[in-house]
């Protein structure tokens, strides 16, 4: 087989999965990034979809997650992978609805286009927000954020892996303004991790957590060949 992935790449949400994962997994995470399933890659499509749509237009609301809920119930799947897709869609979005993600009502989100890759140690670092955020502090301040949703029912982020991802998060947006010259407010770079309900923004502090993310990346490289 050719391989048609010859640069070392990765999202940014399995090198967040990576950076707490047992050795067998991290290799599988360098597979299935080299040679990614289509159908994999597909999974979830309509649930951030339906999310992202009910975060741009009411962050505290719920009528585009039952919608969403009510067209995916009322499909008739041709396939077994649509059939489980569509399950684990509803699946989603019923745990979103329960989430505490602190995102204010009085935010602008918007969805996020095609968003420039990171390089890191020789690794293009695919981060792709989910929204892109703005909005003014109790003084009339502007600042933006913004948010990166997780799915995956097998493989959550747990705390380690969250931090790291929200620091990435973070780091990418210093170096691609989401609003020109508005400054970049870390309480609202936000990772939510959809089917554990769990919610990550980074530290104060985040030189050691980005030193740890390149050295990852430096494994990954290293991996990368072998697979």
């Amino acid at each position: 087989m050719i391989d048609e992935r010859p640069t070392p790449r990765i999202s940014m949400n399995k090198l967040a999965e990576y950076m707490t994962a047992h050795p067998i997994r991290r290799r599988q995470i360098v597979e299935q990034q080299k040679r990614p399933d289509t159908f994999r890659v597909a999974r979830y499509r309509r649930a951030r979809e339906t999310i992202v749509r009910q975060l741009a237009t009411n962050p505290a609301g719920f009528e585009a997650l039952q919608v969403g809920i009510k067209a995916l119930e009322a499909a008739e799947p041709t396939t077994e992978w649509q059939e489980q897709d569509a399950e684990l869609s509803i699946e989603a979005l019923q745990a979103f609805a329960d989430i505490e993600h602190g995102l204010e009502a009085g935010l602008v989100l918007t969805p996020a286009g095609l968003a420039p890759k990171l390089v890191m140690a020789g690794v293009e670092v695919s981060v792709q927000p989910d929204l892109w955020v703005t909005g003014t502090d109790r003084k009339g301040r502007p600042f933006s954020g913004l948010v990166k949703l997780h799915f995956s029912k097998r493989n959550g982020l747990d705390a380690v892996a969250g931090e790291h991802a929200a620091a990435l998060l973070q780091h990418w947006a210093t170096l691609h303004p989401v609003a020109e010259g508005v400054p970049l407010n870390r309480k609202h770079c936000v990772v939510i991790d959809v089917l554990s309900g769990h919610c990550f923004r980074p530290p104060k502090s985040t030189v050691r957590r980005l030193h740890h993310l390149a050295v990852a990346c430096e494994e990954v490289a290293l991996r990368w060949s072998g697979v």
